[in-house]
């Protein structure tokens, strides 16, 4: 039987729940806020990376890549992250410029690594916003107590037709433990990285 959310037992842990996603997302917004603010040319780069996301450009993005010289693979889990927040990206430009500059092993493991970092932020942001009002809607069930819900949030990752950005913001709202949102994320940016080479 499904477990529902009651004041007396589930607002408490529901609270350092709260407070924990709020300070993941808070970390990572304020951190790269005042990276954009504070350093001029991080936010040229991050301005320079996001026409090129929208635009499609893989030429360009490898060309952003190879100028990072021994940075590229942070760069290149950087603007996964950068994919896996900002709703709307595309993410098989990137995953074929990746792979093309550091290859099969190195760019599969940054991509998903900056991917699985991105989704998470999202899903905290998601988490701390609106899950303070979801779990008090009739019959809402605690996190964890809907077992088809992981594999579900895993099939949708790997449909073509929702970007990995708008499933992280979606799950982050519904009972879905964290536990459970890193290994559909990992799992999910994988497969979406392996979807978009064979396109």
């Amino acid at each position: 039987m499904d477990r529902t959310y009651d004041d007396r037992t589930a607002r408490p842990a529901m609270g350092r729940r709260g407070a924990a996603h709020a300070a993941v997302a808070v970390a990572a917004l304020l951190g790269g806020a005042a990276l954009y603010l504070l350093v001029p040319e991080f936010g040229m780069w991050v301005r320079q990376a996001g026409n090129l996301l929208r635009s499609a450009e893989v030429q360009g993005l490898r060309m952003l890549l190879h100028r990072s010289g021994p940075l590229e693979p942070f760069v290149a889990m950087a603007l996964a992250a950068y994919v896996a927040v900002v709703p709307g990206l595309p993410f098989a430009p990137l995953a074929h410029a990746v792979i093309g500059r550091l290859g099969a092993p190195a760019g599969l493991l940054a991509l998903v690594a900056g991917a699985t970092a991105g989704a998470t932020v999202a899903f905290s942001l998601s988490a701390a916003l609106t899950r303070p009002f979801v779990r008090r809607l009739p019959g809402m069930p605690a996190p964890g107590s809907i077992r088809a819900l992981p594999w579900l949030a895993l099939l949708i990752r790997l449909l073509p037709w929702f970007g990995q950005a708008w499933v992280s913001y979606l799950t982050g709202a519904l009972p879905l433990r964290f536990r459970d949102h890193l290994w559909t994320a990992t799992v999910g940016a994988t497969g979406a990285v392996v979807l978009a080479l064979l396109r």
